[in-house]
């Protein structure tokens, strides 16, 4: 404070140590008890101008503050029970809808319900079971998920995912060609990273069977940030290793019956 005044610079330090954001910080500095240095007629300007988290690298400020969001996420309280099914069904429905349009999906609700409840009932004899439902065949692939993860008392292992990858494409055309792993290279656009060699998937998932049995049996010692960080970690490994084939399985299909 120079002056009974804070700078830009002092009210980031400060929005660092309340765990608020800089611009909260600046406006209740400003218009609440005055203490901001310079003019307040082009505070938005000079906000947008200041690029706090570009200035927090350069003073040495954590740009995520790690320990304040495990603090957040550990005074969460969890229902893991859902006793009603209507309940869990409207949940996970607008869950997984509002999911999938942020991948992209462009359709609407009835839309969906309709597709969703022809799929369910014919499977691979629906008419929606073709190339152009791609992703709405994996909306409901992804809701036969989260009704096994709710329901299920299977031991937690690695070697199941081999049968949640046949579980999200159960309603695709040719399901028989999911739930193993791949048998060539890929390569994963958008991402920083190489997939580990085809040869080397089945090694590098056993690999990760030991850090799973850690974490289930240390559940109830872990705190949630905790528990979320190791998931997280192992969730990351798996993509890197990325077991599963991409690309659409009907076209592959064809041209190896060609």
């Amino acid at each position: 404070m120079d002056n009974g005044k804070v700078s830009f610079d002092g009210a980031l330090h400060l929005a660092d140590y309340f765990g608020v954001s800089f611009r909260s910080c600046v406006l209740r500095l400003a218009y609440t008890f005055h203490f901001l240095e310079g003019e307040y007629s082009d505070l938005n300007k000079r906000i947008s101008r200041y690029k706090p988290d570009k200035k927090k690298a350069e003073l040495g400020i954590d740009v995520e503050n790690i320990e304040l969001l495990d603090q957040a996420v550990d005074s969460y309280q969890f229902y893991f029970q859902i006793e009603e099914d209507i309940v869990w069904h409207r949940f996970k429905n607008d869950f997984i809808y509002n999911e999938n349009r942020m991948e992209g999906l462009d359709i609407d609700e009835d839309e969906v319900a309709e597709i969703v409840t022809d799929l369910r009932l014919n499977r691979q004899k629906s008419a929606f079971c073709k190339e152009s439902y791609e992703d709405m065949i994996q909306v409901v692939g992804h809701a036969a998920l989260y009704d096994y993860i709710i329901e299920t008392n299977d031991k937690l292992s690695i070697y199941k995912i081999l049968d949640l990858n046949k579980k999200l494409f159960q309603y695709a055309p040719f399901p028989e060609e999911f739930g193993k792993t791949r048998t060539d290279n890929n390569l994963v656009l958008g991402t920083k990273f190489e997939s580990v060699d085809w040869r080397e998937v089945a090694q590098e998932l056993i690999k990760l069977q030991e850090p799973v049995d850690s974490l289930v049996e240390q559940v109830e010692e872990l705190s949630i940030s905790e528990y979320l960080l190791r998931a997280i970690k192992i969730h990351h490994r798996i993509t890197q290793i990325h077991p599963f084939r991409d690309g659409n399985v009907t076209q592959r299909h064809l041209q190896k019956a060609a």
